[in-house]
């Protein structure tokens, strides 16, 4: 009995064909190789129904499917997540709005400034200043204050020791030193003469991939004091931190900040449990101009302040200015002139009150 043509019929292997499951195999370890199709079904012939001759058939073989066809659809395991930014110390997290919207670290001066520096070596600077015809200098001393500054650092710049004497007899020095990544030490003493002149703080700063903590303690002006702060990344942009503050005499006061910083703003909010809301806003306008606002609620004295500043950066000059509802105006230049000199000149006027101050300054030398 003739055999049946189902019986030579070419065997379907559907997904297991052994040449696509040799080909994954091979798929998985080098993308570029390929498994030839040697256990492929052969050609299906026909009979010639005139001449009794074969001839192919016009029917294809279906593909075979290959490995990177077949892992498209497997589901890969997540990336690792970017670890989270060092937010940096609680002091130093708001500096940039503090710089343009906070009269105490604007940076105004009143009366001539000047200042002479000079590196004597890599690691040993000196520097003279002189200070003539500000209100900042007590009524008791001559009209103006010279100060000589030392500054030293070794150790591969991970211990740094800077002084001064000035013409009121009054000392002072600041140890830093750097242990590792991590811990940061500071010690800063001054003695001085007048009564309740004289401190001695002490400070230690840990830094981790995504925290900060710092400790403060000592004696200033008297009073006895302490600081513990903490500062904590939650995001890529958002950071939370809180600052225990004790003073002998005002007793405990808790601040407790949280800010948001991207490349297109940075905005913070911060409550002080002493009755003080703060809102603050950025934004870098431009490459050069850079703009800030501020907004402050006193919730004892049902009070409330607001505060503009901006700086403008040129080529060689930077120029800031400040303003708020209290009535308080302010401007700043600094001019530099390369490659050892510099000119600083300042304005501040009381709306309210009336009063004025002027400085300007030079600074020569290196540093």
């Amino acid at each position: 009995m003739a055999d049946s043509p189902a019986a030579h019929a070419p065997r379907s292997w559907g997904l297991f064909n052994p040449a696509a499951i040799a080909s994954l195999i091979v798929d998985s370890l080098s993308p570029n190789a390929r498994v030839a199709q040697c256990d492929a079904a052969p050609e299906e012939t026909q009979e010639s129904g005139t001449s009794g001759g074969t001839q192919p058939s016009s029917k294809q073989n279906s593909p075979v499917p290959t490995g990177l066809s077949l892992l498209s659809h497997v589901a890969r395991p997540p990336t690792a997540a970017k670890p989270l930014p060092n937010p940096g110390p609680f002091e130093n997290y708001r500096i940039l709005a503090k710089v343009l919207l906070e009269p105490n670290y604007f940076g105004a001066f009143d009366g001539f400034q000047f200042t002479a520096a000079k590196m004597l070596s890599p690691t040993f600077q000196i520097s003279h200043s002189f200070n003539v015809g500000t209100c900042m200098i007590p009524k008791d001393h001559w009209a103006g204050m010279y100060a000589l500054n030392a500054q030293v650092v070794y150790d591969q710049g991970k211990t740094a020791i800077v002084s001064s004497v000035n013409s009121q007899a009054i000392v002072q020095g600041r140890l830093i030193r750097q242990w590792n990544k991590n811990l940061m030490t500071k010690l800063q003493i001054q003695t001085a003469f007048q009564d309740n002149a004289s401190l001695c703080i002490g400070e230690v700063d840990w830094t981790h991939s995504d925290h900060a903590v710092s400790a403060k303690l000592g004696q200033r002006f008297g009073y006895f004091f302490g600081k513990a702060s903490y500062m904590q990344s939650m995001s890529q942009s958002i950071a939370v931190g809180c600052d225990l503050d004790f003073h002998s005499v005002r007793g405990v006061v808790s601040t407790f900040v949280c800010g948001k910083k991207t490349d297109k703003y940075s905005m913070f909010a911060e409550y002080a449990t002493k009755g003080q809301v703060a809102l603050n806003y950025m934004q870098p306008v431009s490459p050069r101009l850079a703009m800030g606002a501020g907004l402050a609620y006193d919730t004892k004295g049902q009070r409330t302040s607001a505060e503009f500043g901006y700086k403008y950066n040129l080529k060689q000059s930077e120029i800031k200015g400040h303003f708020d509802t209290n009535g308080r105006i302010m401007i700043a230049v600094k001019e530099v002139f390369p490659p050892i000199a510099k000119v600083f000149l300042s304005a501040e006027y009381d709306v309210y009150r009336g009063e004025s101050k002027f400085g300007w300054g030079m600074e020569f030398g290196q540093g």
